[in-house]
């Protein structure tokens, strides 16, 4: 590639080295005219800085200039009034706005990026949302959980958001956040502790309780007598089935034929056998329940990171287990037993 113009060649240069473009990207911007373009866009303070940037590249004069980065969005037919940069690339978001088809946005890096304009990106097919190392505060981090189709936000390193910030969007399901990230320490430490995190979980989990009713209520000792009866009897079975090598199934059988009321379901026990050294039922503990209706609670328990809750019906006088699911992301899904 060669280019005559010496101060259009020096433009080219700098911005290669300032902004690290590859041969391919180098090429995309002189064959896009960026130089032209900019050069053309109204105002005279715009031309000079332009050739600013060609004899001098960007200059540092403070710390926030070094991830200062010239954007062109030719492909979205942005008006080329100026050229953008990284400030000015919140107010690019009613643009990104119209592009019916993106499902991935990486904005890394840039300290003046706070988010607030993301909301506006909420009917958009994004489900990737890349902001590590930004300057995403509480504001921005809600507007994200507004986008419909978002399922993955990577926030490491991003210290404007807080823990009261992350609570505000547990209404949000199927949202995953992730705080840390491999990068540097910064990112190694992550942005919660594991307290703030449980209270987030917790918050996603229990959003749904309507009518939660303490575990030593009167009403419950019943039913949490019948589900703790049904850990025990898994956990024997599943100890034997570790010491044999091999799980009896006539012995599973009786036990959900007395204990369960819904007709088993293949992949999962009693169907399809399986154990856990110790048992699956071992580090349960009851949380919470949860009234149904007289013949029906929920009985909701934790086991390290993991919530489950069994849905306990009262069958011709006799407590069982007539659901049993797991939650995940804010959702519950049945799991089996």
């Amino acid at each position: 590639m060669t280019i005559s113009d010496k101060c259009k060649r020096s433009f080219y240069e700098k911005e290669a080295v300032n902004s690290g473009w590859s041969v391919r990207e180098l090429k995309r911007q002189i064959e896009s005219s960026l130089y032209e373009r900019l050069l053309l866009s109204s105002g005279d303070a715009n031309k000079e800085k332009v050739l600013s940037l060609a004899q001098k590249g960007i200059e540092i004069a403070q710390p926030a200039d070094i991830i200062r980065d010239p954007y062109v969005f030719e492909f979205l037919g942005i008006p080329e009034n100026k050229p953008y940069l990284e400030s000015d690339l919140e107010q690019a978001f009613p643009v990104l706005a119209r592009i019916p088809k993106l499902n991935m946005l990486a904005l890394l890096r840039g300290r003046q990026i706070a988010g607030h304009g993301l909301e506006l990106l909420k009917d958009l097919p994004l489900k990737d949302l890349f902001l590590q190392r930004t300057a995403l505060d509480d504001e921005g981090l809600a507007q994200a959980a507004q986008i419909k189709k978002l399922e993955h936000i990577y926030i490491a390193a991003c210290h404007q958001v807080t823990a009261a910030g992350l609570l505000t969007i547990s209404w949000r399901d199927k949202l995953q956040v992730s705080d840390g990230d491999m990068q540097d320490e910064e990112g190694l430490a992550g942005l919660f502790t594991e307290a703030e995190r449980k209270a987030y979980e917790d918050a996603r989990t229990y959003k749904i309780m309507k009518n939660r009713i303490s575990l030593d209520s009167p009403e419950l000792q019943a039913p949490i007598h019948a589900l703790l009866e049904f850990f025990d009897g898994m956990n024997q079975w599943e100890r034997m089935a570790d010491q044999k090598g091999d799980g009896s199934q006539a012995d599973i059988d009786a036990l959900f034929a007395s204990q369960v009321s819904w007709t088993p379901r293949p992949g999962w026990r009693p169907v399809h056998l399986c154990w856990e050294r110790g048992g699956t039922y071992t580090g349960h503990h009851l949380v919470a329940g949860e009234r149904v209706t007289k013949n029906k609670f929920w009985l909701y328990t934790e086991k390290q990171i993991f919530y489950y809750r069994y849905l306990m019906r009262l069958v011709d006088g006799k407590w069982m287990i007539d659901n049993a699911q797991w939650c995940r992301e804010g959702r519950w899904f049945f799991h089996g037993l």
